[in-house]
Formats: C-alpha cells, sequence, structure tokens
C-alpha cells in the first residue's frame, strides 16, 4: 500500500517546524458534548466487553477537564482484572481500536 507521508528515515530527519505543517496539532474550545460522548462511548464499550470483564471506565485526557482547550479526542481508559479475557482486538462493528497491553 502506498502512502503520501514521507517513510521513517525521512520523518527523523525533518525539523519539529516541518513535522507541525505535515502533523498539526489542532486545539479546540471546551465542549459541554464531550461528557455525553465519553457516556455514550463508554456504554458501547461495556455492551462489546461485558460489564462483569470491567473494572473501571474512566474519561482520561484533556476533553475530561471542564474548560480546557482540548485536541477534539475523546480518550477512554479500560481497566479488566488480570485475569479477564476480554478480547485481542476489538469487534470491528465498535470501530475502536486496542492501545496497551494484550495477551
Amino acid at each position: 500500500m502506498s502512502s503520501s507521508l514521507p517513510d521513517e528515515a525521512v520523518l527523523s530527519r525533518m525539523s519539529h517546524e516541518e513535522l507541525w505543517r505535515l502533523f498539526p496539532i489542532i486545539l479546540s474550545g471546551s465542549r459541554e458534548e464531550w461528557t455525553d460522548l465519553y457516556y455514550r462511548e463508554r456504554d458501547l464499550l461495556a455492551k462489546a466487553v461485558g460489564h462483569t470483564r470491567i473494572a473501571r471506565i474512566s474519561h482520561i485526557g484533556s476533553t475530561a477537564v471542564p474548560g480546557l482547550n482540548a485536541k477534539p479526542t475523546i480518550d477512554i481508559l479500560m481497566e479488566v482484572s488480570p485475569d479477564s479475557f476480554v478480547f485481542e482486538t476489538p469487534p470491528p462493528a465498535t470501530g475502536m481500536r486496542l492501545y496497551g497491553d494484550a495477551p
């Protein structure tokens, strides 16, 4: 698959200014709907994984802080017990990505 982005070697030689132009960080003013979006996604996660397997789900990151400018991405941390097998890859229908430790 071809990409219009430079490869890793080219990126490593770019200045911060060049990288910022290529990958801009876009901030948004605080939005009240971020909390509602978190609750909606939390409920989807609980349904996809099962309530009994989840130790805690938290809204984290800058969108969780009322009044703070933030990148408009809702960050969610889902914690499960160490002996709970959840999934290695989220079900495709959720549209979610897995980050962190996986079995």
